[in-house]
């Protein structure tokens, strides 16, 4: 008896707790003339962790041809950006103060602990051609010359096959100038060669090409690498995509692949073509 009553006073304990508050982003995805999508599309809420000074995602939602609405709840209170994108569509960055995207600049806004905000309708921009599932490689050396591999899926989401160029590009952010870091692309050692692939009308296309880069930067710095892809070196069509991002250090070598966008979301909902 004396068990059945502590075991009922805890659980109207635990009933008349404060609830932990955190906040919530909502609103609309669409395409052009407030139309779904044709295919999946997906929102992030990238949170600034103050502890280590980087972003960290806490929120992610799909939307799709059956669903423009999307609700991104249990986000804590803090400093945030989002970034919109999608199978066929370009990836942007969302500017709260007018709705607009934008593909250069992360507009952080500040979410209070009880906020629950509505963003305005946001529109994708289709894009024909689009890289997703990047992988990055690097051999494990040290010093001296080093192998960069990168792996990729082209989607081609119109109805005829298209040959086109496609290469990549390894830059580092170095010392600081004018209150700036200068970026630093190491070509044309870095610059892989242009590698002619024909990608297949309304699919995905693999590719995947090395490239050896004899270093001669500092150690300790961390490096970039960026695919392109376009009808030819002097007309990029392929919106430029972070492949991933290593660190040349004296005793190891440090690789994270971007790994995005994704043609399997983190929900684990599979994105397939219709």
């Amino acid at each position: 008896m004396k068990k059945s009553i502590l075991t009922f006073a805890l659980i109207a304990m635990m009933a008349i707790a404060p609830m932990a508050f955190a906040a919530s982003v909502d609103g609309t995805i669409q395409a052009d003339g407030e139309k779904p999508l044709k295919y999946v599309g997906y929102i992030q809420a990238f949170w600034f962790n103050e502890e280590n000074g980087l972003f960290e995602e806490k929120g992610f939602a799909e939307v799709g041809p059956d669903q423009i609405d999307f609700v991104m709840d249990g986000l804590p209170e803090g400093n945030y950006y989002f970034v919109i994108g999608g199978k066929g569509y370009m990836t942007e960055y969302y500017d709260e103060a007018d709705g607009t995207l934008n593909f250069d600049e992360k507009v952080v806004v500040y979410l209070l602990e009880d906020d629950a905000i509505t963003l305005v309708p946001i529109t994708l921009t289709r894009t024909p051609y689009q890289f997703v599932d990047t992988r990055l490689s690097v051999d494990e050396v040290p010093s001296g010359t080093s192998t960069i591999k990168v792996e990729a899926k082209v989607l081609n989401t119109t109805k005829k096959a298209q040959p086109l160029k496609i290469w990549f590009l390894v830059s580092s952010t170095g010392s600081t100038q004018f209150g700036s870091p200068a970026t630093i692309f190491l070509a044309p050692e870095t610059l892989s060669k242009p590698k002619n692939q024909t990608v297949k009308p309304n699919t995905y296309t693999n590719i995947s090409f090395p490239l050896k880069v004899p270093f001669s930067a500092p150690d300790n710095r961390t490096y970039t690498v960026t695919l392109y892809g376009g009808f030819s070196e002097w007309e990029p069509s392929i919106e430029p995509t972070l492949v991933g991002t290593f660190t040349k250090g004296v005793e190891e070598l440090k690789v994270k692949s971007s790994g995005l966008p994704k043609t399997v979301s983190k929900s684990g909902k599979v994105v397939e073509l219709k």
